[in-house]
């Protein structure tokens, strides 16, 4: 599946975290939505390219982070690989333990939507993908 470039304008904001591979940024598309920008140095970014393309497959799935293409720019002299993503406010599933743990209602609902998530991606590895398990639980929506 080919990469889609973003056809809108974005500002970034602050840093919401930062990896061996670049930096990930909360930010605005100028109509008030947030959005999450993962970035890194453009002769780099073979890896987050292939994760869009990964996503993109997914984009009709709701348990899976929508992904809303890719941008290249240049700030503080350096090209950047941007892939706009769906910004997940309240934070990955690990995030949500580490902090209060979980009853068991929403044990149920997540495990439910895991399970939703996987099964999506195991009907569609056949035609594009090799069988890879996400690295975490960051694609998911909770």
């Amino acid at each position: 599946m080919e990469e889609k470039q973003a056809k809108f304008k974005w500002q970034r904001g602050r840093t919401l975290g930062k990896g061996s591979y670049g930096f990930v940024s909360l930010a605005s598309d100028l109509i008030s939505s947030l959005i999450a920008v993962k970035s890194c140095m453009l002769n780099r970014s073979r890896s987050l390219q292939n994760e869009g393309k990964f996503l993109r497959i997914f984009e009709d799935c709701p348990q899976i982070i929508r992904c809303f293409g890719f941008n290249v720019n240049y700030e503080d002299d350096l090209y950047l690989y941007n892939l706009l993503l769906e910004y997940a406010s309240a934070g990955s599933l690990v995030d949500r333990i580490d902090e209060q743990g979980l009853p068991e209602f929403q044990v149920q609902k997540y495990t439910k939507n895991v399970v939703l998530g996987l099964s999506l991606i195991h009907k569609k590895r056949d035609y594009s993908l090799r069988h890879k398990t996400p690295k975490h639980s960051s694609y998911y929506r909770w």
